[in-house]
């Protein structure tokens, strides 16, 4: 939505003015903004019926303006784009799960004979259903010291890293 806009304001921006402020018994200086007009169906419009048409606030408006003259016509990045949330498991974390499940899975989990309809992988165990994922997320979490992981973030890895079992 964010490019959508930058190049509705980017076209109607006034690029034929002139760089620098003039008047009578005024010192000419470099302006610091240029004006950008807001346009819809053809007709001039305020800049709060750009927002309104575009289900956008007015703010963001403006920091869209804004990012145009420091940027261009990129995307805008996200503030904590670079950054990594504290909470965040590292792929340390991730392949000790693994690890923990495919152990557990040798132990205690049966390999399914022949072929399952719909299914390509061939590596498919059968865990027994006396214990739930909560159950196995606990003993992974007293098993490890390391760092204790959510209900949540178990299941998630499980998903994605061990979908066979």
């Amino acid at each position: 939505m964010d490019i959508v806009v930058k190049v509705q304001l980017m076209h109607r921006s006034n690029t034929n003015e002139s760089k620098l402020t003039g008047g009578i018994g005024h010192t000419a200086k470099e302006r610091q903004k240029s004006r950008m007009n807001s346009r819809l169906f053809g007709k001039y419009v305020c800049r709060d019926t750009f927002s309104h048409a575009h289900g956008i606030n007015r703010k963001t408006v403006d920091s869209i303006a804004k990012d145009i003259l420091c940027n261009g016509l990129e995307p805008r990045d996200h503030g904590n784009k670079h950054k990594q949330t504290k909470h965040a498991l590292s792929m340390g974390d991730v392949c000790d799960i693994k690890q923990c499940l495919i152990e557990y899975s040798k132990h205690i989990g049966v390999p399914v004979p022949g072929r399952l309809p719909k299914c390509k992988k061939n590596q498919l165990t059968l865990l027994h259903s006396d214990n739930s994922k909560a159950d196995k997320q606990q003993l992974y979490n007293e098993a490890v010291n390391k760092r204790t992981v959510t209900l949540t973030s178990f299941k998630s890895i499980w998903n994605q890293q061990c979908s066979y079992l």
